[in-house]
């Protein structure tokens, strides 16, 4: 009976002590809501006016998943989608421009890395995206490493149809590879619509001498990279470095790939119109001329053909024939049921409203005959 009655005090006095320890945590969680940012009281009986609270307080991507805040990511004053981009980072407004039209959306994890060097396949993302040429048909492969579960596989086929890029040696690209300088500053010059086919002719060798005679490692820079870099040199595209460097061969931060792209085609210091817009599965493109041409096509491989056009690029879908006196030469295109081009070569039958599309094979240039194309002039 003793046994009993120590038992029914005991279980007394345990509920008389959890009573008031909950009292005590109630108390102590309503004095310190949201003091630290990581004690949240919730109320089970009103959780949806708790939840709008949560979500004036902190946002979704700071938060665990037991609803307490990540302090380790929070920093005051950056980007609001890239927590490593603070406010005062040189390529703040660049960054930002080139977020907002989904040019770097695609990292998921809140970290632009602006320090880290910038691969390849990412840059010419980033450029496309800003130049408002993207990806609209399905890959053709063209070279050996890009296939099309590729990352950014799309965009190195588009740009290589657009004559803007033409890959390194055993027909590879290297997508992941770092972006080397001088390769970059060539992707935005043929990338510059405002820049057209003499790119090679149009500064003399005073002239580009005079451009180069200031920086320490001119010597470094490789005969196939001067004409753009003096071209980028000229037009302010780059500056150099302060201590009177171009560093040609050295690979390029992400931070400087915003900072370069956002120059040449983002920035307020670019000329500004109005562009009609042409949509086509669903995708938006801006041009400035919709021209119905005379079309033909040809294949290098036929009689007489070379295998490099007149701008100097290689044959390839995507370069085409043109009178410069119509459509200059280094113009991009887009060609219904052909996709995007590169105006890049001349042709002795090809005067005003005609067009010599480059063919896979042969067989396809002879079977097309002579049609009439709807071609739209690129920004």
């Amino acid at each position: 009976m003793k046994k009993i009655i120590l038992i029914l005090l005991l279980l007394v006095s345990m509920l008389l002590f959890s009573t008031n320890a909950l009292a005590y945590v109630s108390d102590s969680y309503e004095t310190n809501e949201y003091e630290n940012k990581t004690e949240i009281d919730i109320d089970i009986e009103n959780v949806n006016d708790d939840i709008d609270i949560i979500d004036e307080v902190i946002t979704d991507e700071s938060t665990t998943d037991d609803n307490t805040i990540d302090e380790s990511i929070i920093i005051e004053d950056t980007h609001h989608y890239f927590f490593d981009v603070p406010t005062h980072h040189y390529a703040f407004e660049s960054i930002s421009r080139l977020y907002d039209i989904g040019a770097t959306n695609y990292r998921q994890d809140h970290k632009f890395m602006p320090t880290e060097w910038i691969s390849r396949g990412e840059f010419l993302h980033m450029l496309l995206r800003a130049m408002g040429y993207l990806p609209v048909d399905e890959i053709i492969p063209v070279f050996n490493d890009v296939h099309t579960e590729t990352p950014f596989a799309t965009y190195v086929d588009t740009a290589y149809r657009l004559g803007i890029v033409d890959g390194l040696g055993n027909n590879e690209f290297r997508p992941g590879d770092p972006v080397r300088r001088d390769a970059l500053i060539k992707m935005l010059i043929t990338g510059n619509g405002l820049l057209k086919y003499d790119i090679h002719y149009s500064l003399s060798w005073t002239e580009r001498n005079t451009l180069l005679s200031v920086f320490k490692d001119r010597d470094a820079i490789n005969g196939w990279a001067e004409h753009y870099i003096t071209h980028a040199l000229k037009y302010e595209i780059i500056t150099g470095y302060p201590d009177q460097t171009i560093r040609p061969n050295s690979y390029t931060t992400r931070a400087e790939a915003a900072v370069l792209i956002d120059r040449m085609f983002l920035s307020d210091n670019n000329e500004k119109y109005e562009l009609d817009l042409l949509e086509i599965n669903g995708v938006t493109i801006p041009y400035t001329n919709k021209i119905v041409m005379e079309a033909t096509k040809y294949n290098s491989n036929q009689q007489g053909l070379s295998n490099y056009t007149r701008m100097g690029l290689r044959t390839r879908i995507g370069a085409v024939a043109v009178d410069p006196n119509f459509i200059p030469l280094g113009t991009h295109l887009y060609i219904e049921n052909y996709g995007y081009a590169i105006a890049a070569d001349t042709g002795g039958a090809i005067r005003g409203n005609k067009i010599d599309l480059y063919a896979a094979s042969v067989g396809e240039a002879m079977q097309f005959g002579r049609q009439d194309v709807v071609v739209y002039v690129l920004p």
